[in-house]
């Protein structure tokens, strides 16, 4: 039976920021690796998750087990990430965390997960995204603050609709790929 063993390894700044070995099984259609992160950039994110988000960084660590086949891959194990952030497009707002994120076969877990507006302003982010292959997303999300920047637009931006609004309250986004479903309660605060 033939199998192909890799390795994959990521070197920034003369340092190992990633290593993944394991190996294809062609006849069963079968992957198995393990991978390790090491203040692994989180900038590679963006060729994963192009639409609707930018500016990621920060870094992670942890271990993934990653298994299945190419059409279907799964993930277990739990990643940190460190000054870990990104630009929600639409809303022109960038938020960071540092946190642990658990993946669970094809489910990303975050369990309560303190982030941070660039204010300083703090909320809890909550919830999970099931998906395939990091597509056909189906999201069970939520987001809670006192006080928080939920949009920073300008003119250049949408000429109708644009500002700064500061809000708290609770954000659910549910869904399944491109329906995306966003249901809450809030209000607005000064600054706004």
């Amino acid at each position: 039976q033939s199998v192909l063993n890799s390795e994959l390894k990521a070197v920034y700044a003369n340092r190992q920021t990633m290593y993944a070995r394991g190996h294809y099984n062609p006849v069963q259609n079968e992957l198995l690796y393990n991978a390790e992160f090491d203040n692994f950039s989180l900038v590679a994110l963006e060729t994963l998750i192009r639409k609707n988000f930018s500016n990621f960084h920060g870094d992670a660590s942890g271990r993934l087990k990653i298994y299945g086949s190419p059409s279907k891959i799964l993930m277990d194990g739990t990643v940190l990430g460190s000054n870990a952030g990104l630009t929600v497009d639409y809303v022109k707002v960038s938020y960071h965390f540092t946190d642990s994120v658990r993946f669970s076969g094809d489910t990303i877990h975050f369990n309560k997960i303190n982030f941070m507006d660039i204010a300083g302003n703090r909320g809890i982010f909550n919830g999970t995204i099931v998906h395939s292959n990091f597509r056909n997303m189906i999201y069970n999300l939520s987001v809670t603050s006192n006080k928080i920047t939920a949009i920073n637009t300008t003119a250049g931006n949408n000429p109708q609709f644009y500002g700064q609004v500061i809000a708290g309250g609770r954000l659910n986004i549910t869904g399944r790929g491109k329906n995306v479903n966003l249901d809450g309660s809030g209000t607005t605060l000064q600054g706004t």
